[in-house]
């Protein structure tokens, strides 16, 4: 019955395959192998198999194409729950299917588990001719030409070919034809090998030329080849450098390089010269890094030459820190200077040295003015008669305690304090000082007479309110009943406030005019006028009305006496006398001559 139904001539009825969507033909007749299960009841505790297998050999028809398509159907039917292994003929091999996962085995020969495919649908399978294996190598040290005795060598090789293929390798070592050493072995599942070569345990001396082959061989036997010849250096490269330190005043000094430790001036430029050779005449690497900032460094090839500034680091006293731990004492700086030089096989020469940082920095000034304990600013200014202080108490030195400081304090020009502590100098009395502006310097030295100064200015400006003065008065216009005259006035304001004020006489009065502040610089100065008439005799009683902007603060300056009315023009009456006082004055002297020259007769008529 089994024979019967396993008898077939057509392979996708048959529930085989289907070769670039055509049937496959049968050279011979289906080969079946039945095992029949045992005599006796169906349900047993006995354990006992049956099944068959069946084999057949097809055959093909294909055009020129490097690569085929053989389909497997996957329907459901019980013959796929049989695996199915297939044979390729040579030079025919597996390349790919979606459906790895259920294909095991070698290139020409592989098992398909249809049962375990997750979904029915055609399991698609591509074949192709053999083409022998793709092999790359990787090895420490890159692409250069040669490599360094004292160290060992790693050779990174994979071998590419069919995803069912192993390959197999080869490696071998010689020294001038003759072989040192030699591996032969499988890929693993990753396709790649790691190879160690170390030359001084293998035999070779500088100067040797380390020559490496491998071969990759697929299991069609097809291969593939890869080799490198590599000079073996056992020589380090040699350099020379120079420290060269410049200080701010532009003095060179030269730091002594063999030494380990390397003192420098924090706003010193220290320049850095490096040359470098190797006896194999390629080009030598010099790399020059350091922790004082992170990333820092400088490379170059054969030559090297930079310069850099070494401040001290975070750990010194800084605006970075309170008040209180800003004042105490820091250590110098340290920094490392590392200097590599690598020749083209990998040979290094490192020489590390500290460079300490030295305290050239004068203390920081921080000073701020207060006027009764609120910090001056120009919406706050400090006022006459504030109690106003000089504070310096944010300054700090780098390093120093701020009690190993001195000050230094000017004030206008004289020298208020000098070379004072740091209890002494901290908070300073200004109350004394005047309205103006004032002029401050201060010059602070630490421990190592590092020095530093700072000069500004600080206006005291006027009281708040009003301090009108009176400084002239003007009148135009003859001060006689019936006429009009323009009364001017000049007033100072002493104080800062402004206003408004205008001037009244009786019933009359003058249009507001603007009364200024005065500040540190000037007064606030001012003219108001207003034109009067005359309506009766003696003096005028003329008032400047005043009022502030602000708090409404007002006033009066009463101005009695200043202007006298009377009923006609006093000078043109003096005038009237002094001429007939004249004309008689002429008489009396024409009267007199004539009578010294014609004697009195002449006097009678």
């Amino acid at each position: 019955l089994l024979t019967n139904a396993r008898s077939w001539t057509n392979s996708e009825v048959a529930g085989c395959c289907i070769f670039d969507y055509t049937e496959l033909t049968l050279l011979s007749p289906v080969t079946l192998v039945v095992s029949p299960p045992s005599v006796g009841p169906v349900i047993s505790t006995s354990s006992g198999t049956w099944g068959w297998s069946e084999s057949a050999e097809l055959v093909a028809n294909t055009d020129l194409r490097t690569t085929r398509l053989l389909d497997l159907p996957r329907t459901g039917s019980l013959i796929e729950e049989v695996p199915l292994v297939i044979l390729i003929q040579e030079p025919w091999e597996f390349r790919f299917s979606a459906m790895q996962d259920i294909i095991s085995g070698e290139p020409g020969s592989f098992t398909v588990l249809r049962a375990e495919s997750p979904v029915y649908s055609t399991i698609r399978i591509a074949i192709g001719e053999n083409h022998p294996p793709s092999v790359t190598v990787s090895r420490s040290g890159g692409a250069s030409i040669s490599t360094t005795l004292n160290g060992t060598i790693y050779f990174i090789s994979e071998c590419e070919d069919s995803i069912l293929e192993t390959p197999t390798f080869n490696w071998r070592l010689s020294n001038n034809g003759t072989i040192l050493n030699s591996s032969v072995g499988e890929y693993d599942s990753n396709a790649h090998v790691v190879i160690s070569v170390d030359p001084v345990q293998n035999g070779y001396l500088s100067g040797d030329i380390l020559s490496v082959d491998l071969t990759c061989i697929d299991s069609f036997g097809a291969s593939s080849s890869w080799y490198e010849n590599i000079i073996i250096d056992g020589q380090n490269p040699s350099y020379d450098i120079r420290f060269t330190e410049i200080t701010s005043e532009g003095i060179e000094v030269q730091r002594n390089e063999s030494e380990h430790s390397i003192i420098i001036r924090s706003d010193s430029e220290l320049f850095v010269d490096v040359i470098s050779s190797d006896n194999s005449n390629l080009p030598v690497s010099v790399q020059v890094v350091s922790n004082k900032s992170q990333g820092w460094r400088h490379f170059s090839n054969d030559e090297l030459h930079f310069s850099a500034i070494f401040n001290q680091g975070e750990q010194v006293n800084g605006m970075h820190l309170s008040v209180d731990e800003r004042h105490q004492e820091r250590a110098s700086s340290h920094w490392e200077l590392i200097l590599n030089v690598t020749d083209e096989a990998g040979n290094t020469v490192k020489r590390t040295w500290n460079i300490i940082v030295e305290d050239s920095a004068g203390p920081v000034i921080i000073p701020h003015i207060t006027a009764n304990s609120t910090r001056v600013s120009p919406s706050e200014p400090a006022r006459e008669g504030d109690n106003i202080l000089l504070t310096l108490t944010e300054s700090f030195d780098d390093l120093d305690s701020i009690l190993n400081t001195l000050w230094t304090v000017t004030i206008n020009g004289d020298q208020k304090y000098t070379n004072v502590s740091w209890t002494e100098a901290e908070k300073i009395e200004l109350s004394n000082l005047g309205v103006g502006i004032h002029s401050v310097g201060i010059l602070a030295t630490d421990s190592m007479q590092n020095s530093a100064d700072i000069s500004f200015q600080f206006s005291i400006e006027p009281k708040e309110g009003f301090n009108l003065e009176i400084i002239q008065t003007d009148i135009s216009g003859d001060q006689i009943i019936g006429n009009t005259i323009n009364f001017r006035s000049s007033i100072n304001n002493y104080q800062s406030s402004v206003g408004s004020a205008r001037a009244c006489y009786a019933e009359t009065c003058s249009a507001y005019v603007m009364i200024p502040g005065a500040t540190s610089s000037s007064l606030g100065h001012f003219e108001i006028d207003v034109d009067i008439q005359l309506l009766e005799t003696g003096p005028l009683d003329i008032t400047i009305e005043w009022i502030g902007n602000e708090d409404g603060e007002s006033g009066t300056l009463n101005l009695n006496q200043s202007i006298m009315v009377s009923e006609q023009d006093d000078g043109l009456s003096n005038y009237q006398v002094q001429a007939f006082f004249t004309v008689l004055s002429a008489l009396a002297i024409l009267s007199y001559l004539a009578n010294r020259l014609w004697g009195k007769e002449s006097m009678r008529p």
